[in-house]
């Protein structure tokens, strides 16, 4: 088979010119797995809208780009970065790990919170397995480049039974000017184990031209373990922001998953879930706001092996000019996964009669001693509530963005409280003044 294709070729380079400075360059096996996930991408090539998983989703313009990475890291002021009130703060810009901007709290014994350039240095034989996990399913270009390139990371270990008192804060900056952030990340909860973990991905644009954000973030949650994950994507408008979640669940164990995805030229959350444990419980909530041409993109696959587990997806999209959201959400459940409970609900309002939403709920059910549902509804903002409102002495203006805030809402206040919650309210009202105002 012939692999040289000019966007083969290009990342061959980028991997030839950076590898003595990428995590763990000075062990044989890492370049190993780099030269072999290089060639699957290579092989394979990115995804097309003939893949079905990416039907709805075009990332030719990707394929097209020259994104380049351990390009000199030039660290935004401080006050760029994001704050969450008494967490533990990692900050990559650009894939590069900026020590100036770390902020520590004290953490219990035994509990690891470092970088993955680091942790290779420290345990490479414990972290080697966790790289060399490939998903089940749904492996595809994204994810190949990412092993091949990961720049670094972080890695958290929570030892049993501790629970975490403070958030932990993963900020991940973006400039442009072609540059590239391929991060890995890794979270191991053992069992009875607690954490709250907010992701921050930011553009703070320094230079021209667009960027990419290429991110996986593998989570292993033994018995009973609980992770409350925010996941806030605000980027500018040349981003590409692709984020991969592969979550593996033991018995009893609690995953929940609120999402905010806006600004960018294209976001995509992907989602893959393992239940493997007896009564399990998964929940994601996911917010899409789109402008002009911008795409905005939730894949989730659950997928429910063992007796008594639930899921939860909430999906909501508001959309103006010609943006446009896709959701394609999918749950199986195996053939001894008896008295699952699974639901999916995706709704998306219409700002203009160029905005499209794609909903596909898909149900895989092999177990007789299931309930499974699962809706979708697309439409524009209801003229009989808004008419309602006008009644009460509001503009159309104002009685629209109440109405829009209303909608929204209910996924907003899943957010934790606190700075987390604030961050989103403050996120969403200035995205609702620009959709409804036309003011950036």
């Amino acid at each position: 088979m012939n692999t040289s294709t000019p966007a083969a070729d290009h990342y061959r380079q980028v991997l030839d010119r950076s590898c003595s400075r990428l995590a763990g360059a000075d062990l044989p096996w890492m370049n190993k797995l780099r030269g072999s996930a290089m060639e699957r991408f290579a092989a394979r090539g990115f995804p097309t809208r003939r893949d079905e998983d990416w039907k709805n989703t075009d990332v030719t313009a990707l394929g097209a780009g020259r994104f380049a990475s351990c390009l000199p890291v030039v660290p935004p002021v401080a006050s760029a970065y994001p704050e969450i009130q008494d967490a533990h703060r990692l900050v990559f810009v650009d894939g590069g790990f900026v020590s100036a901007a770390e902020r520590t709290q004290p953490l219990p014994e035994g509990v690891v919170l470092t970088t993955l350039a680091q942790a290779l240095v420290d345990d490479p034989v414990g972290i080697a397995r966790w790289l060399a996990k490939r998903p089940e399913r749904g492996e595809h270009a994204f994810f190949d480049l990412n092993t091949a390139l990961m720049q670094d990371g972080m890695v958290l270990r929570v030892p049993a039974g501790v629970v975490l008192e403070h958030p932990v804060h993963l900020v991940t900056v973006s400039t442009g000017g072609e540059r590239a952030s391929w991060l890995r990340h890794i979270v191991i909860l053992e069992e009875g184990a607690a954490v709250e973990l907010v992701e921050d991905h930011i553009t703070v644009a320094l230079f021209d031209g667009p960027d990419l954000s290429d991110s996986v973030l593998s989570i292993s949650l033994a018995d009973e373990a609980e992770l409350l994950h925010s996941r806030l994507q605000r980027a500018g408008k040349q981003s590409h922001q692709l984020g991969m979640i592969h979550v593996e669940q033991g018995a009893r164990s609690v995953y929940h998953l609120q999402a905010l995805s806006l600004g960018g030229a294209l976001g995509r959350t992907e989602l893959r879930v393992a239940q493997r444990g007896p009564e399990a419980e998964t929940q994601l909530a996911g917010l899409s706001l789109g402008l002009d041409t911008q795409v905005q993109d939730f894949f989730t696959f659950v997928d429910h092996l063992a007796p008594g587990g639930a899921s939860e997806q909430a999906i909501r999209a508001v959309l103006a000019g010609s943006a446009r959201a896709v959701f394609n959400g999918r749950v199986r459940v195996a053939r001894d996964a008896q008295g699952i409970d699974a639901n999916q609900s995706s709704r998306a309002l219409l700002l203009s009669e160029d905005a499209v939403a794609n909903a596909r709920p898909q149900l895989e059910i092999y177990a007789d001693d299931v309930k499974c549902t699962h809706g979708s509804t697309v439409g524009q903002v209801d003229d009989e509530a808004l008419f309602y409102l006008r009644q009460r002495g509001l503009s159309a203006q104002q009685g629209r963005r109440l109405l829009l805030e209303a909608f929204t809402a209910e996924l907003v206040e899943l957010f934790p409280e606190g700075d987390v919650r604030e961050h989103v309210q403050a996120a969403v009202a200035r995205w609702l003044r620009v959709a409804l105002e036309g003011r950036r």
